[in-house]
């Protein structure tokens, strides 16, 4: 799971301008003030994340609060990865 956790975080990095260096916890919220993805940045990164890795996210996904923190929007990317 770590190499989706660096391609999350150079995503976000790399198109969110975002410094994943300060980020001292990957279980930090997506919208918390060191990340601060606006509503509008969060559907943008979620469709480059479906399209980076080949998935799509359910509705269930966006119901499980896991999917708005770091560690947990990883997990599940996870999860679908291994299904393939």
């Amino acid at each position: 799971m770590e190499h989706i956790k660096k391609k999350v975080k150079n995503i976000l990095k790399e198109q969110f301008d975002i410094n994943v260096d300060s980020i001292e916890s990957d279980d930090i919220s997506l919208f918390s003030v060191e990340i601060h993805l606006d509503p509008r940045e969060l559907v943008y990164f979620v469709l480059y994340i479906e399209k980076l890795f080949d998935i799509k996210f359910s509705e269930n996904d966006f119901d499980n609060a896991e999917f708005y923190n770091l560690n947990g929007f990883c997990k599940i990317i996870n999860s679908y990865s291994n299904s393939k």
